[in-house]
């Protein structure tokens, strides 16, 4: 039977209990699917884009590679007046078939979710990172392969692990609230701190703080 992890702030179990009266009344199997969009929305707060003054600095656009029934949770979310908004960007959720109309810009996003059956080399991860988009997914290789954040079920529990090393390796700027919640941020062998200064320094940011 699947169940919430218990690494959860009170923040984001308040608002998984709240989206009952968004998502409605469903069974367990859609709720890890309803689980997902929720944590892909309260990612988008612990993530800040340096893209003041370009056209995509008043949304939040999310991608969906393929379908999955995570889009349709996500839909609900933009759609809803709690949560339509993060800091003031209009959340947008967006589906695409083919990985490079990403790569070579006919679409653009803050984030994009990679499904299980979906495949991503890691040249082409290895792009879209160069783009500033934060890469989910929940393969099993997806964080080695150059992924930033992974789903996973640890004996019927949805956890999510982060690359800590490829997160900090491009222009976010992250809550360390974010990596302090992950169940494991992986980090390359050369890495001496747990938590990149850089990251550290932004804590202090009201903006960042759910």
């Amino acid at each position: 039977m699947f169940k919430l992890a218990t690494t959860y702030t009170i923040t984001l179990l308040f608002l998984f209990l709240t989206t009952n009266s968004i998502f409605g009344q469903s069974n367990m199997v859609d709720r890890e699917d309803e689980l997902k969009a929720v944590y892909v929305y309260q990612f988008a707060k612990y993530v800040e884009w340096n893209d003041k003054g370009s056209d995509l600095a008043d949304k939040l656009i999310v991608v969906v590679l393929g379908e999955t029934p995570v889009q349709k949770y996500l839909k609900q979310l933009s759609k809803d007046a709690k949560t339509s908004t993060i800091r003031e960007r209009r959340m947008v959720i967006q589906s695409c078939n083919n990985v490079n109309d990403l790569i070579n810009d006919h679409l653009r996003c803050h984030i994009l979710f990679v499904p299980q059956h979906q495949k991503v080399s890691k040249d082409q991860l290895r792009v879209l990172a160069t783009k500033n988009i934060l890469l989910l997914g929940e393969a099993n290789n997806f964080l080695k392969d150059g992924g930033m954040i992974n789903f996973s079920l640890q004996r019927n529990t949805l956890q999510f692990e982060i690359n800590q090393s490829e997160i900090a390796h491009y222009d976010f700027i992250v809550n360390p609230k974010l990596l302090k919640l992950a169940k494991f941020a992986s980090r390359s062998p050369s890495s001496d701190n747990d938590i990149p200064t850089r990251l550290v320094n932004h804590l202090s940011n009201p903006a960042m703080i759910p």
